[in-house]
């Protein structure tokens, strides 16, 4: 909260106007062009508009300017936010004062449904919860997400990170996951600049997630887009397209073109289901002491089942190689 209240500061004390808690139905037109927003009965004109409204893009399908979501190509993430003392997330959780931390999981708490569970200290709370591929939770999950969520605070080892905290919010919204298949064939038109989720700027690794870097540098650069457009007279689509060349001069574009093809990897069920077993089978059968110690290979072959070596070398290449 801190952060984004100083931001909020420096922007008020710039001249901006803060308003919250409207809903905004669409675009303002004249002539074609986008000259403001419309909520409720109120217009509100406006030389640009930046949409930053999420990856839910309801204004830009009323616009006809994106396609109609598709559930294959974001994810659902439910979060829940526990109040506790620093102090006592500083003891539990192994940390030294001030500092924080951040887990990412897969496995049995998503169910074996593409996706993945994580916990990250806040001040004076914890957040904690689970982001599944919608596509494949339409498909596989007969029951409320919410109750998966609970499951895995109530999980019996992660459980004991949040006992006798008060849960203080709970939230849920979609993801891009798809990137570059989410990104809009054009950011910039006549009056409106794409940002952040909206654009489909988020990076998920597996192993990291890159969303709100993403969310605040397209903001800057659509800034900058508009002061380049202002010097030149004018806010039609031709003097905001720097805006596009900006965003593929910056690490933004380069690094969503760059892991390319994690999306298709994330959604192969071999990582949720098959991998997760093996992993936890080589560990059972190393680290669970009986009287014959295996060697790491007897242990693989072991716990590998059905799994053709050929097709795990491969596959792990394939892994190594995208991510």
């Amino acid at each position: 909260r801190a952060p984004r209240r100083h931001l909020v500061d420096e922007l008020q004390e710039a001249g901006a106007l803060l308003l919250t808690e409207i809903t905004v139905d669409r675009f303002y037109m004249e002539d074609g062009k986008v000259r403001g927003i419309v909520a409720g009965p109120d217009v509100l004109k406006a030389d640009v508009v930046v949409d930053a409204e999420g990856i839910n893009r309801l204004l830009l399908e009323r616009a006809g300017l994106v396609e109609k979501l598709r559930p294959e190509y974001v994810a659902l993430g439910v979060k829940e936010t526990i109040k506790l003392p620093n102090e006592e997330i500083e003891r539990r959780f192994g940390l030294e004062e001030g500092n924080g931390m951040a887990w990412i999981l897969m496995g049995d708490i998503t169910r074996k449904v593409p996706g993945g569970g994580f916990v990250y200290t806040n001040d004076g709370a914890v957040s904690m919860g689970l982001v599944l591929l919608l596509g494949h939770a339409i498909r596989s999950v007969n029951r409320p997400v919410y109750e998966l969520v609970e499951e895995m605070r109530l999980h019996p080892i992660l459980g004991k990170y949040f006992v006798d905290g008060n849960i203080i919010e709970y939230s849920a919204h979609l993801i891009p996951e798809s990137s570059l298949n989410l990104v809009p064939s054009r950011l910039y038109h006549d009056g409106l600049l794409i940002a952040g989720d909206a654009g489909g700027f988020l990076l998920n690794v597996g192993y990291s997630y890159r969303g709100v870097d993403f969310a605040a540098y397209s903001g800057y650069l659509a800034a900058k887009a508009i002061e380049e457009a202002h010097a030149e007279g004018g806010f039609d689509h031709s003097r905001l397209a720097s805006y596009e060349r900006l965003l593929r001069e910056s690490f933004i574009m380069k690094q969503l073109n760059k892991f390319k093809k994690v999306y298709e990897l994330m959604r192969d069920p071999m990582m949720f289901e098959r991998y997760p077993e093996l992993v936890d089978g080589v560990a059972r059968r190393l680290f669970l002491i009986e009287y014959d110690t295996p060697t790491v290979m007897e242990a693989v072959k072991e716990a590998k089942g059905d799994i053709g070596w050929i097709s795990l070398l491969l596959h792990m290449y394939k892994l190594v190689r995208t991510i």
